[in-house]
């Protein structure tokens, strides 16, 4: 009973302070002057604009950041105009209202139907926990093309699905085709949902039938952790690779589905070597293992985008920043992940320095604006960000920041280095995890036409081989009977040796693109886990057992209702 009179005495004090600040004229979209900080929200591209929801904002007030709570909740959408250049200082912000029953949440749920020119939101955790409600519907925000909108719930066909789901933040994300949105594994809490008790992980995925409004909801056969979870990673859905797409997963951890869900207490934890990929189809898993300069881990609150290059039917997933709570380190650094070669590459460090927390989009043809953003492990929420407005723009042709937006900016072509890995026939050395995964990604006139050394580059048929292929087929048909009659003698002599060239495992030592160290024994033992078992629920780690990966700040807000709150929350 003490504790709920505390927690109640805690929310009143909160409404008070909420309520003299907003007499300040706390702002949702302060200048460049008071800016500070925004963090915990997400951003989407509709037609000519992005679309920032959610989250929380940090400002000045009367030339001073607060004291006791230096952030607050962004009650309003914002969007930012792509047609037209700007700066990263000067960029033109737009506030679009909420209907005051809408959820102002963290890390919410954003799923884009770019064709209908409009997002839904769902989930996330309500910024300190206040205003929570119960049965809180599914809200679609619908762009008027100019910048504005209107927000509006979304009525579903199956209710009563919808409302046994949890609400959670913290998942991986991901759109298929403007028609379905997936949201995989998360955690739900007291502040995602009333009376949602203790910090737990929620095990399989959720789906939104954009068309017909139907959700659903599944471990087994249905999520590519099965009854397990996933927390603080990214999804990235490519569609021209398979019939239906793939959905590839980066960083992030795997919680325990029976206990706590920090990632202290971790079942794993997810590096870039070995990613995990799955059709949103069929729900079949994949994996492979990457070469090159992959990033550093644990890795989780990093932002990812994903642009496509037309000329081959690839894809580059640029990835910024991050946290590493082990080590008390919010990352600086950048990559770009090229597919189907599955090879990384480093890219140069932001110039605003180390944030996590943050969310990144494609825009304007070749370029990736990041937004938002914090360096929890240093200054928190009360300084004001280096980068202007929380912006930062890199050009994924020329693979450097920039302080600009061009909205005129020509069309993307990959840059010369990863052009010149494919040309240089670096795909045909990958060694494929299954002949299956391979035939899904490498097609003929896809990327591996890039690799082809000779060749006038004609699409024809030469005559010569027209020619061949009659005398062949004559051939062919003279010995089949003779083929058919040694593959029997050769199958009574060695019955198991097709099962033995089956079982054959891909090579784990390090290609020649990756980094120059030689592999240690424990490298080595982490590579063969990961090939025998790449989607199972015990994936390779080198931090077992060892100390937690996140960073518990001794002067953040501790929410009595649920026994503490992770780093979603800390900074403060």
């Amino acid at each position: 009973m003490a504790s709920d009179q505390r927690f109640s005495s805690w929310i009143a004090i909160c409404w008070l302070c909420c309520a003299s600040r907003a007499a300040a004229a706390v702002l949702d979209a302060p200048s460049v002057e008071d800016f500070g900080h925004w963090a915990y929200g997400r951003v989407t591209v509709l037609g000519d604009y992005l679309y920032m929801n959610g989250g929380e904002v940090s400002q000045l007030v009367n030339g001073e950041f607060a004291t006791w709570r230096p952030s607050d909740p962004m009650n309003s959408t914002i969007s930012i105009d792509l047609k037209s250049s700007w700066t990263t200082a000067n960029a033109v912000r737009r506030t679009i209202a909420k209907p005051e029953d809408a959820p102002i949440t963290n890390w919410p749920v954003l799923w884009t139907d770019a064709s209908a020119g409009v997002f839904y939101s769902w989930g996330g955790a309500y910024a300190y926990g206040l205003n929570i409600r119960n049965n809180t519907p599914q809200w679609k925000f619908a762009a008027d093309g100019s910048g504005s909108g209107t927000w509006s719930i979304e009525v579903d066909t199956n209710d009563v699905r919808y409302n046994q789901l949890h609400k959670t933040e913290l998942g991986a994300v991901v759109t298929i085709n403007d028609t379905m949105g997936l949201n995989i594994g998360g955690i739900a809490h007291g502040w995602t949902e009333v009376d949602g008790g203790p910090r737990h992980a929620i095990p399989g995925m959720v789906a939104f039938d954009m068309d017909n409004k139907l959700w659903q909801n599944g471990t087994s056969t249905f999520s590519p952790f099965g009854t397990g979870s996933i927390a603080s990673a990214r999804a990235e859905y490519m569609p021209s690779f398979g019939p239906s797409g793939l959905v590839v997963l980066l960083g992030g951890y795997q919680p325990s589905t029976i206990g706590s869900p920090d990632a202290e207490y971790a079942l794993s934890f997810f590096d870039f070597r070995n990613l995990t990929l799955f059709d949103p189809e069929t729900k079949k898993t994949y994996w492979q293992t990457t070469t090159g300069d992959f990033p550093d881990h644990p890795r989780t609150e990093f932002c990812t985008a994903i642009v496509s290059d037309a000329s081959s039917g690839g894809y580059e997933i640029f990835i910024y920043g991050g946290q590493n709570g082990r080590d008390n380190y919010d990352y600086a650094d950048a990559y770009v992940l090229s597919l189907p070669g599955f090879f990384w590459k480093k890219l140069p460090d932001s110039p605003a320095g180390r944030r996590s927390c943050h969310d990144c989009a494609a825009v304007g043809k070749r370029q990736v604006l990041t937004v938002g953003g914090l360096q929890a492990h240093g200054k928190g929420w009360s300084h004001k960000d280096p980068a202007p407005l929380g912006l930062q723009v890199f050009d994924m042709t020329t693979l450097m920041w920039k302080d600009n937006y061009d909205a005129q900016a020509a069309e993307y072509v990959r840059a010369d280095d990863i052009a010149q890995w494919y040309s240089s026939g670096s795909l045909e050395k990958v060694s494929w995890s299954s002949p299956e995964l391979k035939g899904l990604l490498v097609t003929n006139g896809s990327t591996t036409s890039q690799s082809k050394a000779d060749g006038d580059g004609s699409s024809g048929t030469p005559i010569g081989a027209i020619a061949g292929g009659v005398a062949g087929g004559v051939v062919v048909l003279l010995g089949t009977s003779l083929a058919v009659w040694l593959l029997r003698r050769r199958k009574s002599q060695k019955p198991q040796e097709a099962e033995l060239e089956a079982s054959v495992q891909p090579d784990v030592n390090p290609s020649p693109e990756m980094k120059d160290v030689q592999p240690t024994a424990v490298d080595v033992k982490l590579e063969l886990e990961a090939i025998s078992s790449p989607v199972s629920a015990t994936y390779p780690s080198e931090l077992s057992g060892s100390s937690s990966p996140y960073y518990r700040d001794p002067t953040a807000i501790v929410a009595e209702l649920d026994g503490g709150h992770q780093q979603t929350y800390q900074g403060r």
